[in-house]
């Protein structure tokens, strides 16, 4: 079997830069890569709005990783877990890397805040920060706890909580020495002031990942400055399919399905193809 982790950070040392979408379940992974991109972004919020939970924990580490795991078998693309580990010990995040390992996930990106978890896109949740010597150490139990090529990620929230670019740039550091191969560099500002000023002061030995869910980014001008390797769409698929069907479900109670257009849906021999039938069907024919 190929090996996802492998592959993904052997794109990391190249100079194009790998673009990932947010997939809540395997049908959203699989169009994600029929589209051509580059990796599947597994996400907290996505899986846990999937399950109509708030983005809270509620979610366990494990049943997380397994939703992930089912996402990761439906592509051959790699997965990335976004997962948040900050108030986790080490021996935990020691065993839930192991875990990550073994489930054929090639990444994982942990975040740097203090439980209990809370979303950083949400206005009026509070951001408290880990202490940064501390979520160093726990970067380090994750790396030694790989015994393959898993890509370990460090999500720098600092920008999140308010803390500035001089601290974000600090924790950066501490974590890139503490083994991280990539920085997420987490903004909600309305423009990409933030991950810009940081990425022009950024002068340390691993490349950045951008998430730009309130933000306009223009990826030719970030390949022309060669620091940020990823970039992830990490919700707007998920965000996108509640606004037509939430349409849709409004057109059916008004008119039926009279009321629908054609052209709004896809046919069920579509639905077929992306479930893949077919292959089940060589699958029996051939046991």
């Amino acid at each position: 079997m190929r090996n996802k982790s492998a592959v993904l950070r052997a794109k990391l040392s190249e100079r194009q830069v790998q673009v990932g979408v947010g997939a809540r379940d395997s049908l959203e992974a699989r169009l994600i890569e029929e589209a051509g991109f580059d990796f599947v972004w597994a996400g907290s919020l996505c899986i846990s709005a999937s399950c109509g939970l708030p983005d809270e924990g509620l979610i366990s580490g494990p049943e997380l990783i397994r939703r992930a795991s089912e996402i990761d078998q439906a592509v051959d693309l790699p997965t990335v877990l976004d997962s948040d580990l900050g108030y986790f010990s080490n021996s935990q995040i020691r065993a839930l890397v192991s875990r990550i390992e073994r489930n054929g996930l090639a990444g994982i990106c942990m975040e740097d805040k203090t439980g209990p978890k809370t979303n950083s896109l949400a206005s009026d949740a509070k951001q408290d920060l880990c202490g940064a010597e501390e979520f160093a150490v726990k970067i380090r139990a994750a790396a030694e706890a790989r015994t393959y090529t898993t890509v370990l990620i460090a999500r720098v929230e600092a920008f999140i909580a308010g803390a500035g670019l001089q601290e974000a740039l600090r924790r950066s550091y501490l974590y890139s020495e503490a083994g991280a191969d990539c920085l997420a560099i987490h903004s909600r500002s309305p423009n990409d002031d933030e991950v810009s000023q940081f990425a022009r002061a950024w002068n340390g030995r691993v490349p950045l990942m951008l998430i730009p869910t309130t933000y306009p980014i223009h990826e030719s001008s970030i390949r022309d400055e060669g620091k940020v390797k990823m970039i992830v769409y990490a919700n707007q698929l998920t965000r996108a399919a509640v606004k037509v069907q939430t349409e849709l479900l409004a057109d059916l109670r008004l008119g039926g399905i009279a009321a629908i257009d054609g052209d709004d849906l896809v046919s069920v021999e579509r639905i077929f193809e992306l479930q893949g039938l077919d292959a089940r069907r060589t699958f029996r024919n051939k046991s």
